[in-house]
């Protein structure tokens, strides 16, 4: 083994070999579409103040030989090198950050695929029988959508894994809204500042469903930024805003617009309740929750009209502030929603803490429902530990009616996605709700 080219400690490709075998790639002929994904350990360095230089290198050890193992069966994986008869796919780029390369194409034809393969990249490590978090953050670059040479792409990957994108989801595309040393960037930030200034962005609400009556019992509001050439879509508008000091301003004006949007709702006898997303930013804020009481105050709403959701991910970056904020938040009237469960690996001891009524099970646990039984297990499962808990449950990313009537099924409380309807404007919203047929159709179901 040639030491200049492998890391000393976990003996995968380094850097310098990562190179090579990417400007391999990039060159051959004919041309192909490659992706570079960088693995950032965010939770290395408190794992190595807790337990000491010398086991931090052990737990690299087993998680470099997890991550190939895992790395080597996503599709489109790429090998770098090969020991035996086993394939190295993986490269130790610096000490808190790995990376391996995709066959863009092969990937993209499967992403649900990929997303659940990746997935087992998260898992925490097992040693000495301690499970052991080292918080991965995934960054994709593709050549030559996002660049044409290997610093680049490595670099604008690992810009795309730290990204609050990342952060949350746990996995992030390069954008230039995601680099700070972007032109483009610097001209989104302006722009974004000017259209919240402007009142120049939208909310578009999805509705809420009862199984158990049919009924329509509450609306979420998602920001849009409509009359762009060049569309920017809502996870961007609100990376661009927590990264560049603006989701302070940006929530404001999204909690204004929601109350506002609400009072019309309720003018045309729509009680129902609105529900926002709150950024971990904005619990950070020491005035956040006195503001948000006295502007229901000004709009004398009574406690429970307004709904936060909160992502299990986002509270754990700050776990003692966030219960903190979330307990001002819950005696200023709020009801507080726990979004995209299941998508972490939170504490359910810590979960169970929070002053939360309802759980939003996420999306990549609803869209394959009726097709994959261990998704159903885990569904039914949450269902039955969160009713005990006294939590309401809600299902979002329904979206035909087999996925409905197995949540039915389940017991589930609420379901939301595009079977019922995409977001809309208010005046289109309005329409959806006076048409009578879709909704006795729906209640027949």
């Amino acid at each position: 083994m040639d030491q200049a080219l492998h890391n000393p400690l976990t003996k995968l490709p380094n850097r310098s070999s990562f190179e090579l075998r990417l400007t391999e790639l990039i060159h051959s002929d004919p041309p192909k579409r490659y992706g570079v994904v960088a693995i950032q350990l965010n939770n290395l360095y408190p794992v190595t103040k807790t337990l000491g230089h010398r086991n931090a290198d052990r737990i690299l050890e087993l998680a470099s030989k997890h991550f190939n193992a895992v790395v080597r069966d996503v599709p489109g994986a790429v090998p770098l090198q090969h020991r035996g008869n086993q394939g190295l796919y993986l490269a130790h780029l610096d000490p808190q950050t790995f990376a391996f390369v995709v066959n863009a194409d092969q990937a993209e034809a499967v992403p649900r695929q990929v997303l659940r393969s990746i997935d087992e990249l998260r898992y925490p490590i097992d040693f000495l029988g301690m499970q052991v978090p080292l918080d991965p953050q995934l960054g994709v670059a593709i050549g030559p959508d996002h660049g044409n040479d290997v610093n680049t792409l490595i670099r604008r990957a690992v810009i795309a894994g730290g990204s609050e994108r990342s952060r949350e989801r746990g996995i992030a595309y390069y954008t230039t809204s995601r680099d700070s040393y972007s032109a483009d960037r610097l001209t989104l930030v302006s722009e974004l500042r000017q259209a919240i200034d402007q009142n120049e962005l939208a909310l578009h609400l999805q509705p809420k469903m009862a199984l158990a009556s049919r009924e329509i019992v509450g609306f979420e509001a998602l920001i849009r930024w409509p009359g762009r050439a060049q569309p920017v879509g809502p996870d961007e508008i609100i990376e661009l805003a927590e990264q560049s000091g603006l989701i302070k301003p940006l929530t404001r004006w999204v909690l204004k617009e929601a109350l506002d949007i609400r009072s019309e709702l309720l003018a045309g006898g729509w009680t129902a309740g609105m529900a926002v997303n709150i950024s971990p930013n904005n619990l950070r804020e020491p005035d956040f929750a006195v503001f948000v009481q006295r502007l229901m105050q000004s709009y004398r709403e009574h406690d429970g009209a307004m709904t936060f959701e909160v992502t299990e991910t986002s509270m754990m970056q700050d776990p003692a502030n966030s219960l903190k904020a979330l307990n001002a938040l819950q005696s200023a009237g709020i009801t507080l929603s726990i979004d995209d469960f299941g998508s972490g690996y939170s504490s359910l001891s810590y979960i169970k803490q929070l002053p939360a009524r309802e759980i939003k099970i996420d999306r990549s646990l609803i869209s394959e429902l009726p097709e994959r039984e261990q998704d159903r297990v885990i569904v039914q499962t949450t269902i039955q530990m969160c009713h005990s808990l006294g939590y309401t449950v809600v299902a979002e990313g329904v979206e035909n009616q087999k996925t409905l009537d197995l949540l039915d099924a389940m017991g589930c409380d609420l379901i939301q996605g595009y079977f019922l309807t995409p977001p809309l404007p208010l005046d289109e919203l309005l329409g959806w709700l006076a048409d009578q047929s879709r909704r006795s159709r729906i209640s027949a179901s």
